[in-house]
């Protein structure tokens, strides 16, 4: 493990980003097998966190959860109906249907992002919310996983107006306290906590979150957050072939509760700046249903290579161009020849043992 981090730090220069530009390193924090390595380029102060704030907002509910408080299952309608007017009448059926486990999973039904920087900039926060819940829904809720901040915001809305507590200071009593991080801002959208952004803490304090889930909510030997929702938290609520992207050292596979399901055991949740909090669950926890679904590597007719679940395939034809639909309905069209494509997912299935849930090999072995 030490010569792994010094290899890690060693080629800190020349760590480049998507676009071939050089990347900023503040800190690099490892632990394995008990060890921790650490090293810090930039004094460790508060830096902030972006999208990472999410998964306070996801532990928050998990105590809240715990403690019966609310349920997966609890409506959030009921909650909004009262202190925001729904002027888009299309959106209504759909917003009556949300509940809890939706906003957890990103998946109340937009269809893309609309809640960063860019689409807010011109509006006033005391409006964030009508804005959000009259911006045009495009998909049952639960239907699809779309990453968007307007979910984490919701959560944080509905937290306030159900226990008339800011959810911030929930999280600075019940989690940040047992962990002893004293020193942090979170900003404000107007009266409410922002949820998916505006957190500021140490590197230092990020590690002990990152302990917390590795340890199934446990810390210090105190018990936290249950077990039981750490795995729910950290296990495939939705599943996303759709957002798998082939370059992608962690290619997204699945959604938990705010985590992101990677293969191998890897769940992570990344910021937009290059903040990042990976935890491998491989060697902690081998009997989760998800870590490690197997891909098949495959070829668009671009000449792009991209990594495919085979559990996601509903048909494979030849017409002539191999063309696969998936579960989800999308279609995706391929180079390999049909009979090509049925091989790898025989090999795949001989290697996975024909179950679902089994760790699978390397995918440069497929």
């Amino acid at each position: 493990m030490k010569n792994l981090f010094e290899q890690i730090l060693s080629k800190k220069q020349i760590i480049k980003n998507k676009d071939n530009q050089s990347v900023n390193i503040d800190s690099i924090i490892l632990k394995d097998a008990g060890q921790i390595f650490s090293h810090f380029y930039k004094e460790d102060s508060l830096h902030e966190m972006r999208s990472i704030s999410k998964i306070l907002i996801g532990l928050a509910y998990g105590i809240s959860l715990d403690r019966r408080m609310l349920t997966l299952d609890t409506l959030v309608y009921p909650i909004l109906k009262n202190i925001v007017n729904i002027k888009n009448l299309n959106n209504i059926e759909k917003i009556k249907k949300w509940k809890i486990k939706h906003l957890l999973t990103y998946s109340c039904g937009y269809e893309s992002q609309m809640f960063s920087e860019r689409f807010i900039k011109d509006i006033n926060p005391a409006n964030y919310l009508e804005y959000i819940v009259n911006f045009d829904l495009v998909y049952e809720p639960g239907e699809k996983y779309t990453y968007n901040n307007a979910d984490i915001f919701l959560l944080s809305v509905c937290f306030h107006e159900m226990f008339n507590k800011n959810i911030k200071d929930f999280i600075d009593e019940e989690i940040f306290a047992p962990l002893n991080i004293q020193n942090f801002k979170w900003e404000n959208f107007g009266k409410y906590c922002p949820g998916g952004t505006g957190l500021y803490i140490s590197h230092k304090d990020l590690f002990k979150i990152g302990e917390l889930i590795l340890n199934k909510g446990k810390y210090n030997n105190k018990q936290i957050i249950s077990t039981k929702y750490i795995e729910e938290m950290c296990s495939t609520q939705i599943e996303t072939p759709y957002a798998i992207k082939a370059d992608r050292v962690l290619p997204k596979i699945g959604v938990g509760y705010i985590m992101h399901i990677s293969r191998d055991g890897y769940i992570y949740k990344d910021g937009t700046n290059g903040q990042y909090l990976i935890i491998n669950l491989k060697k902690q926890q081998p009997k989760l249903k998800v870590w490690g679904k197997a891909m098949i590597i495959l070829t668009k007719l671009n000449n792009v290579p991209f990594s495919l679940n085979p559990d996601f395939i509903e048909t494979i034809e030849e017409t002539p161009d191999t063309t696969i639909k998936l579960i989800t309905k999308n279609v995706i069209i391929v180079k390999e020849p049909m009979q090509e494509v049925l091989d790898k997912i025989y090999k795949y299935r001989a290697i996975a043992g024909g179950s679902r849930t089994n760790v699978i090999p390397n995918i440069g072995d497929l």
